[in-house]
């Protein structure tokens, strides 16, 4: 198990929240992994109770497919996957101690989601990492999208559309909060 080889190298806390950009090829998160890639949710049983994966999306035209790597037809990588609008995921980074570039893409989607999760995490200090993910995941807006009415996605055109391209779904922090009990 990958997880255990890098508990064993590292050892995390269980209060401690994994993110993972999925990537921005515009393919499945399961033809990623035939390129070699990890797969935490399959290669990983240790990590895979405290993972997410972020995806991203046009806010202006969420009904067009994700800027990124989507979860395709693994119901296990739609459960792990949540999707954070282009807008969110666009974000000024340094690159020098001088110099800033717009970045954008899963990569500053997943700081986003992280972000979310710590904000949780600050006001319920009580909540382990698996809990926060569940939060993260149960309150992930699924109607800024048609996707999510259609059920002719995938290799045999049976699969929920918006769970193949946005897992589920937009992040939400204030619903995120709001289920994490906090006012």
């Amino acid at each position: 198990d990958l997880g255990n080889q890098y508990m064993a190298k590292f050892p995390v806390p269980d209060n401690v929240l994994f993110v993972q950009s999925a990537g921005n090829e515009g393919i499945t998160i399961d033809e990623r992994r035939a390129r070699g890639v990890t797969v935490v949710p399959y290669d990983s049983m240790v990590l895979a109770p405290r993972f997410v994966y972020a995806g991203v999306v046009w806010i202006n035209d969420p009904d067009s497919p994700p800027m990124g790597n989507f979860p395709g037809d693994s119901a296990l990588l739609q459960s792990t996957f949540i999707t954070v609008p282009a807008y969110g995921a666009i974000v000024a980074d340094t690159t020098s101690d001088t110099a800033y570039v717009q970045m954008g893409g899963t990569s500053m989607a997943a700081p986003a989601i992280s972000g979310a999760g710590a904000i949780i995490k600050q006001a319920r200090p009580d909540l382990n990492a698996a809990q926060i993910r569940d939060i993260l995941l149960k309150s992930a807006n699924k109607s800024f999208s048609v996707e999510y009415q259609r059920n002719d996605c995938g290799a045999k055109k049976t699969t929920n559309c918006g769970l193949y391209y946005y897992g589920q779904g937009l992040l939400d922090i204030a619903a995120a909060l709001k289920l994490a009990g906090v006012n």
